[in-house]
């Protein structure tokens, strides 16, 4: 059993290295992506497997829910906090 135990927890963390690895490089390629499209003006394209969808930065609103519920909560409005959204690309896998 624990041989058993020892392998599964040794190929766990081979995939995970893995993982990491491969989630920098989409990481990376992402931000590739991203300036192409912003560069040639491309909102969507598809492939067989996978549509690419270019979601363009915005400014996102959002309440600080913790201080208003410290201060005031009727006052709403008042802590409304703005922050950057970046730019992104949406990847769909079909099927």
């Amino acid at each position: 059993m624990r041989k058993d135990a020892a392998v599964v927890i040794k190929m766990i963390a081979a995939i995970s290295v893995q993982k990491k690895k491969l989630e920098e490089q989409e990481k990376e390629m992402r931000a590739q992506l991203i300036k192409a499209m912003e560069q040639y003006g491309v909102k969507k394209f598809d492939t067989p497997e996978v549509t690419f969808t270019y979601i363009a930065p915005t400014v996102r609103n959002s309440i600080d829910g913790a201080k208003l519920k410290k201060e005031l909560p009727d006052v709403a409005a008042s802590y409304t906090k703005t922050s950057n959204v970046s730019a992104s690309v949406k990847i769909e896998v079909k099927g």
